[in-house]
């Protein structure tokens, strides 16, 4: 290898794709490591990055030519050590000048100061962002405003970015992005979208999802308002893709008039759109002749026909036609159809729609989903199509073996997936196999019915070269990289049981992958002899409770013995694979049961109280038919029930389609539904958002804010439309003084406790002693009341979610600012000090907060001349808000604290017509931020003063550039002297663009 030219072994480490293959390669000799180091232009680093400061350094020195960056912290725990923050960033941008692709995902320490810094990234091209918690539209702006080749913007899951702020208009104006996602992000709503404007006719690709549809009977469409800028008179002729999910339209308004605009759309894909009609499809199909994918998803809704309302899919033959005739490129077809019935609720489209459809275009993979329409005659018409190489049919119940067995003569199928299908046997699929054309086949969650007996997933009945019969297992789409499967198959091999068949080999190849286990004569490892004599004990169940809980069974943790008790939904009623519904323990402060549907939970029963689960009163200590008992020590925390009555039947059920618990009681011959939880929309988790509460004593409001506190809407009710995602904010702030106090409500549920603290053995006043001087307490509750004694308290120091009010004793003591009125009456007349009383009655309160300046820049938008002094509770999210006043003319900042660069970035973008800035003791606003170079270029500041600014320095000044030829009045004065030894003058750097010609 020494010998080799340079060129050739650049070339050989070009072609090498793994990156376990290539780190292994560099190490063969100091040439080639090198070589690799200086030709290396991605690293992909994730939760093993530690410490991951020192490490993301060693990277960047030892490949300085890095374009491509991927920072996953996917499964992250603190056992993996700290993550990268924002010092980090700074070195990654620092030591990679030339980075043109950066990924950050759950990266939870990266704030809007470290994203800031990927401003001095001139060529980044493609940022992605994956729940990315703390940065907001401040850190996003200055990012957008600092990299002018930005391309490339995937915001998912970032709930702090607002579409209400600059950056998006700023892009629309001055950005040059092609490529634009945005996936469940709470505070950007389509409607926020029209303020990208001249940005559409850029834009090449755009997606726009949303976890839940928008209150149709409150649009918040800024082109309703009166006098608005922002209409759908934007033009976007260069959009090819365009993909959205969950969003609300009505005719010309909406998404979905971007359907008339775009005449180079050549993939859409339209999910769960409410309003969607064929009105929409006849446009899309008169506009997009060159249209090449469409993926539709539907789901019932209210239509109205000449007979009257019906319940079906928006869709009907009608969009089928004009497709197949506007749209003749059609190659690639996804069809999907969710929650539809035979009878009720009914598919808008016919079978003899979708076989015209197939017929009429060159479609050449095909998605059919959820068509209890579709049976054999439509199999046959697809068996037919001439252009037809993928096709996968899913929950399509009509189809039977005489269907399947047709796709065995079609002309050109090579792949087929056939899942959730259970109208056909193992007799149709087995005669597609022996027809040899097939180069995929893919059968999933399917219960095929044999001669014999019923099997859960299709295996195919192979040779080895020596002769040996063996069953091969097909994986599609497997995820993640080779190591990882390498790791996972390594698991699997060293496990060793009489009932669990040997895993034999494997084959990868890219994405797919087959298992090759040792075949098993009797068809079935249950059919096969074991020997159990030398074990008193072969299989114990109960600690392996699937999706059932029986008297007796525990529900749990055992940490000694390292066993965790979970009921799992299974997928369907006939396929025991794990759902996604669960009914688990989850550590915290205080253990809690949840029901939870992947990582988010549903519904939470409250921590045992010594005396009942008040979330299920059905297991409550005076119970006649059921009775519990609950572990909860340092070694085991557990629950279980019994049958009182020894004659009663019972059991529970965990249930994938409604993800529900559900128990059943023998009753008349019968099973029948004695309880469910959740029971209504009150026990939904966190529903009223935080501080908030449901009160079903109060039929005219059953949702809720507690005392002091208010929507943060301004709607004074809520609605079942509204209820996830908002919340409850204090009228004032806590001040700590003796203004605080406590106001206690009974018959609560306690909040989440997995996000409390226990203390164990304090008296009653101590409680409130601890939460008083605890500044982030928000409340306080006993948590044990067994048998009238109460022991225990635990508190809040986190927004307080999924309160009720029931039935039940807790008392559940608040932190207020402003006690109620007639304790504040009680305390003036126990108070003696004349200085007390003073102190209490006649206080300054609560400064004015960014709520307030919120209000202040909604109703003053002409405001030309603002003055902030002293504004301790004013941060950057408030002081964002002054970018509505584009008449702000002079700003004066005093000794605001909390106000950084980003801050001041966001106003000085919104506002065109600032002349004046004042900073006077900013500590957090710097100098080497994107702010002062904005306001050079394209700011027409006139007066400038700087006053006591630590993070401003005077040589940071060169950064204004331009601007120095519009400035009239300059003043810039420091408290103390810099260090004349050490001067930071950025001119003195070799090359440095800053220098004294202004």
């Amino acid at each position: 290898m020494e010998d080799l030219p340079d060129a050739l072994i650049s070339e050989i480490t070009k072609r090498i794709e793994n990156r376990s293959d290539l780190s292994s390669l560099s190490l063969v000799s100091k040439r080639l490591y090198k070589i690799e180091a200086e030709t290396r232009g991605s690293i992909h680093v994730g939760c093993g990055l530690h410490p991951a400061t020192d490490v993301i350094l060693s990277l960047c020195s030892r490949f300085p030519n890095l374009l491509k960056v991927d920072i996953n912290y996917s499964g992250w725990t603190r056992s993996h050590g700290n993550q990268l923050d924002n010092h980090g960033i700074c070195i990654l941008s620092s030591y990679c000048p030339g980075l043109s692709d950066l990924t950050l995902s759950f990266c939870s320490d990266i704030s809007d100061s470290g994203i800031g810094y990927l401003a001095s990234c001139k060529k980044l091209i493609t940022l992605r962002l994956n729940s990315a918690k703390i940065i907001t539209s401040s850190g996003l702006l200055a990012v957008v405003v600092g990299c002018n080749n930005l391309s490339g913007l995937h915001l998912v899951n970032c709930n702090k970015i607002c579409g209400t702020s600059e950056w998006l208009k700023y892009l629309g104006c001055n950005g040059s992005l092609e490529e634009l996602v945005v996936k469940n992000c709470e505070q950007i709503s389509q409607f926020d979208l029209l303020m990208f404007g001249p940005g559409w006719m850029k834009l090449k690709s755009f997606m726009f999802v949303v976890r839940s549809i928008y209150n149709i009977f409150d649009p918040k469409d800024r082109s309703y308002v009166v006098n608005c800028k922002y209409r759908y008179d934007f033009c976007c002729e260069n959009l090819k893709e365009l993909s959205l999910e969950r969003i609300v339209t009505v005719e010309e308004k909406g998404l979905c008039s971007l359907l008339g605009k775009c005449r180079s759309l050549e993939k859409v894909c339209l999910h769960f759109i409410h309003g969607l009609t064929d009105s929409d499809m006849i446009t899309l199909a008169q506009n997009c002749s060159n249209l090449r994918c469409i993926s539709l998803q539907l789901e019932p809704v209210f239509c109205e026909e000449p007979e009257g309302r019906v319940f079906r899919t928006p869709l009907t033959d009608q969009s089928l036609k004009v497709l197949a005739l506007g749209c003749r490129m059609l190659q690639i077809v996804e069809l999907t159809m969710f929650a539809c019935e035979p009878i009720y609720p009914e598919i808008g489209f016919t079978q003899e729609g979708l076989v015209s459809f197939f017929q009429s275009c060159p479609i050449r993979d095909l998605v059919l989903c959820g068509a209890n329409i579709f049976n054999d005659e439509g199999m046959k018409a697809l068996s037919s199509a001439h252009f037809l190489e993928t096709l996968e049919l899913m929950d399509c119940k009509r189809v039977t073996d005489a269907g399947v067995r047709l796709l065995a003569d079609s002309p050109s199928l090579v792949s087929l997936t056939l899942r959730q299908c259970d109208g056909f046997s193992d007799v149709g699929v087995g005669a597609v196999v022996c027809a040899r054309k097939l180069e995929s086949l893919i059968v999933e969650d399917l219960l095929l019915k044999s001669s014999d007996k019923a099997v859960l997933a299709l295996y195919i009945k192979g040779v080895m070269p020596d002769g040996q019969e063996v069953a091969v297992k097909m994986l599609h789409d497997t995820k993640g990289d080779d190591e990882s499967f390498l790791n996972e198959i390594t698991t699997i091999s060293k496990i060793s049981h009489v009932n669990i068949v040997t895993l034999l080999g494997f084959c990868l190849n890219g994405s797919k992958a087959a298992l090759i286990y040792e075949y098993m004569c009797n068809g079935s490892p249950n059919n096969a002899d074991g020997n159990f004599s030398d074990r008193s004990t072969a299989w114990d169940s109960f600690n392996y409770p699937t999706d059932t809980l029986l008297p007796g069974m525990k529900l749990g943790l055992d940490v000694k013995a390292g066993i965790t008790w979970d009921i799992i939904a299974w997928i369907r009623p006939n396929n025991p694979n794990s759902g996604l519904c669960t009914f688990k323990l989850v550590q915290g402060g205080m253990p809690e049961f949840f029901i939870t549907k992947g990582n988010r939970k549903l519904y939470g029963t409250e921590p045992f109280n010594g005396k009942e689960f008040t979330g299920m009163p059905h297991f409550e200590e005076e119970s006649q038919d059921f009775s519990s008992n609950v572990i909860y020590n340092p070694n085991e925390t557990s629950y279980n029930y019994f049958n009182n009555d020894p004659k009663l039947l019972s059991w529970i059920i965990m249930n994938e389609i409604a993800c529900k618990d559900m128990g059943l009681v023998w009753s008349n011959g019968e099973w029948r539904n004695e309880w469910q939880y959740p029971t209504d929309v009150c026990d939904d988790y966190a529903r009223c958002g935080s501080f908030g509460y449901f009160d079903l004593n109060n039929e005219y409001r059953l949702y809720n804010c507690l005392r002091r506190f208010k929507p943060w809407s301004s709607r004074k009710h809520w609605s079942l439309q509204h209820e996830r995602g908002h919340r409850c904010i204090r009228v004032t702030n806590l001040t700590w003084d003796h203004g605080d106090g406590f106001f206690f409500m009974n018959w609560m549920k306690l909040p989440d406790v997995t996000r409390a603290t226990l203390y164990a053995d304090i008296s009653l006043e101590q409680y409130r002693q601890v939460c008083l001087k605890n500044c982030s307490c928000q409340a306080y509750a006993v948590p044990n009341i067994n048998r009238g004694v109460h022991q225990g308290c635990v508190i809040w120091g986190d927004d307080l979610l999924d309160m009720r009010r029931s039935l039940h004793l807790v008392r559940l003591y608040f932190t207020m600012e402003d006690l109620p009125d007639v304790l504040i009456i009680d305390i003036v007349k126990r108070i003696d000090s004349t200085n007390d009383l003073s102190s209490l009655s006649l206080g300054h309160g609560n400064q004015l907060d960014n709520h307030g300046l919120h209000i202040l820049s909604s109703y003053c938008p002409s405001l030309s001349d603002l003055t902030l002094s002293f504004c301790s509770y004013i941060d950057d999210t408030g002081f964002g808000y002054l970018a509505l006043c584009k008449k702000l003319m002079t700003l004066r900042l005093n000794s605001v604290k909390r106000i950084t660069s980003s801050g001041l970035l966001v106003v000085a973008v919104g506002c065109k017509n600032l002349s004046g800035l004042h900073l006077i003791d900013c500590n957090a606003i710097h100098g080497t931020f994107e702010w002062l170079k904005y306001l050079g270029i394209d700011g027409s500041l006139e007066e400038l003063v700087v006053k006591n600014c630590k993070g401003i320095s005077q040589y940071d000044l060169l950064l204004f550039g331009p601007g120095w030829i519009k400035l009239r009045r300059f003043v810039f004065a420091v408290r103390t002297l810099y260090k004349i030894y050490k001067p930071r003058d950025p001119s003195n750097v070799a090359n440095y663009q800053y220098n004294y010609d202004l």
